[in-house]
């Protein structure tokens, strides 16, 4: 019985456990652009991915930068962006 447990658990641990199922975003930087005068997150979402949902570019912004916000950028900020 006690060889049974072992061999579930050595399984269960080596395709990772239940963490093995969720899926993780990687996201991957196409270039960096630099926060111009006036600029938000939502100008540059719309500048290098025009035509999709700008609220979810700037949420790719935000996580690549580790930014603590959308609002948290300034002038000359260099910021990776995603490839669109």
């Amino acid at each position: 019985m006690l060889a049974v447990l072992l061999l579930a658990f050595g399984a269960f641990t080596a395709w990772g456990g239940p963490a093995a199922s969720t899926t993780t975003t990687h996201h991957a930087v196409a270039h960096t652009v630099v926060v111009s005068s006036g600029e938000t997150l939502w100008d540059i979402a719309g500048r290098i991915a025009p035509g999709q949902d700008p609220r979810v570019v700037i949420a790719e912004i935000v996580d690549l930068n580790a930014l603590a916000d959308a609002g948290a950028i300034r002038v000359g900020q260099p910021l990776d962006v995603p490839p669109y």
